[in-house]
């Protein structure tokens, strides 16, 4: 009788150990998942910020030389384009990470969009601005992140 007790408490030792072995197997891989789904958007944030600079310099050199005022209007117009599609795809990657309990408030995301389309970026107050919403919106990713994960 004592064998039979003394393999059961083992048996339900062992299984108790698997469970939260596995338990903690998922954790970690859900964890490292969700960090790579970070990384991109970092990324397109950077690529934002990059995009801002590229239009603050243009408007710049514009004001300087009358023949680069005609060609800002299309630099105005591909950087448009191209901050909306990149925000686009920002908003679709904050989606995934957000089934994922890992949001960031939507306040962020406005003040984003807005430093990028109310006004041209033509001083470098409103190029701080896209930087500052931008840099919020990571700080915002890692801090969720950890809440989510620690």
């Amino acid at each position: 009788m004592s064998i039979f007790v003394s393999a059961s408490v083992s048996f339900l030792i062992a299984c108790i150990g698997w469970f939260l072995l596995e338990k903690r197997a998922n954790r970690t891989s859900r964890r490292s998942e969700s960090f790579s789904l970070i990384t991109p958007i970092i990324s397109i944030l950077n690529e934002i910020e990059e995009m801002a600079e590229d239009q603050l310099f243009a408007n710049l050199d514009a004001k300087k030389d009358l023949t680069q005022q005609q060609d800002l209007l299309s630099k105005r117009l591909v950087f448009s384009t191209k901050s909306l599609s990149k925000f686009d795809l920002l908003r679709s990657r904050l989606t995934l990470l957000s089934s994922r309990n890992i949001a960031i408030p939507n306040s962020k995301l406005i003040e984003l969009k807005q430093s990028l389309t109310l006004a041209s970026i033509d001083d470098i107050s409103k190029y701080q601005a896209v930087l500052t919403s931008s840099q919020s919106i990571q700080l915002e990713l890692h801090n969720a992140f950890e809440r989510t994960y620690q």
